[in-house]
């Protein structure tokens, strides 16, 4: 996992709909370069070596440290759906992953853009694309549970925000469960199937929440490693 972009505020990715703007820096190159932090962009951190007090970077020469502070964020973690492997599908986590998003829904011919997970970037995403392209593509959201976001905020909350979504043209089902995807040509979904039920795809996205991002930090139990 690596990025090219200094640090941007990331939550306003999913409350974006707009493939022109995408979110600013938080602080400027100015700010860091002032303040003695130095930024090693594009930079894949493949392990770490406790023993030498060496970060180890892809590419790169490794780079010591006296202390280090582990901070690496969170990567987006998928289901085991069946026929998910054999689509191709966005989900939205980087600047990237925003403008690939924005492109493939407006692309010529799609239609139908089908989110899984109602939770805080699954709604956002879905009121952001109907907001911006209205009724030139229907948004279906699908959701596990009873209600979205039920798990965090309680059924009653989650019962509003799924009435609001509807009345602003998000079509959210709750409490269903994905059997499998079906692919169309060139690994474009057509379907995702719900028992007897298929909802029309031509673009999915997936946001099925996320697990933190240390694969490359293995026996976490050094007294000089801190985890933020």
């Amino acid at each position: 996992m690596s990025y090219l972009e200094i640090p941007y505020d990331r939550t306003m990715l999913s409350k974006m709909s707009d493939a022109e703007k995408k979110p600013g820096p938080i602080r400027s190159q100015e700010y860091y370069d002032k303040n003695g932090i130095i930024f090693v962009r594009g930079a894949n951190v493949n392990g770490i070596d406790y023993d030498k007090k060496q970060v180890k970077i892809d590419g790169r020469d490794n780079l010591t440290f006296d202390k280090l502070l582990i901070a690496s964020g969170c990567v987006n973690r998928f289901p085991p759906i069946i026929g998910l492997d054999s689509v191709n599908y966005s989900s939205l986590r980087t600047i990237k992953d925003y403008e690939e998003i924005n492109k493939a829904v407006r692309n010529e011919g799609v239609k139908n853009v089908t989110i899984v997970g109602a939770g805080f970037i699954g709604i956002e995403t879905a009121s952001a694309i109907k907001a911006a392209l209205k009724d030139k593509v229907n948004v279906t959201v699908l959701e596990q549970a009873n209600a979205p976001l039920a798990h965090v905020l309680g059924a009653q909350v989650g019962s509003v925000l799924s009435d609001l979504a509807h009345e602003n043209g998000v079509n959210i089902l709750s409490g269903v469960k994905i059997q499998s995807i079906v692919a169309g040509d060139n690994k474009k979904p057509k379907e995702v199937v719900l028992g007897n039920q298929r909802v029309p795809t031509d673009v999915l996205i997936m946001a099925t929440g996320v697990k933190p991002a240390v694969d490359f930090a293995k026996e976490l139990v050094e007294p000089e490693v801190c985890f933020c």
